[in-house]
């Protein structure tokens, strides 16, 4: 499993991280729509791009731990989700909705697969807050 995971991480970089860079640096070679909204939203969903490709970094020290990766693995399978149906929706970009939905079920699967790779829970009922 833990392969899996480093595997879907790293996968989910190498998509995410390229676009994401492009959008924000020049958003009018990607998307031809030069409207002065229409680049602010673009570069906007550049930052979420690129941030969702950091996960890996964020993620990997806490692999072990079994709310860290809920918390991070929940994340990517909701934006992987929703960026899918949205995608699969508007009929824009197939290759693009082909991607999210394979990413999407992988990071849903890693989710509820966790406990076979990360320390059990504490019986503990403080949350040391």
């Amino acid at each position: 499993m833990r392969k899996l995971l480093a595997t879907v991480l790293i996968l989910n970089s190498l998509t995410d991280g390229p676009v994401g860079a492009l959008i924000i640096f020049s958003p009018e070679a990607m998307l031809p729509d030069v409207s002065a909204e229409s680049l602010f939203w673009k570069r906007n969903y550049g930052v979420t791009a690129l941030s969702v490709a950091c996960m890996a970094i964020w993620l990997w020290p806490s692999r072990d731990d079994y709310r860290a990766m809920g918390v991070g693995l929940g994340y990517l399978m909701g934006f992987h989700t929703v960026l899918a149906v949205v995608l699969d929706v508007s009929e824009v970009q197939l290759a693009g909705a082909i991607i999210h939905t394979v990413l999407a079920a992988l990071f849903i699967s890693l989710f509820f697969q966790r406990a076979k790779w990360c320390a059990a829970l504490s019986t503990s009922t403080t949350s040391g807050c």
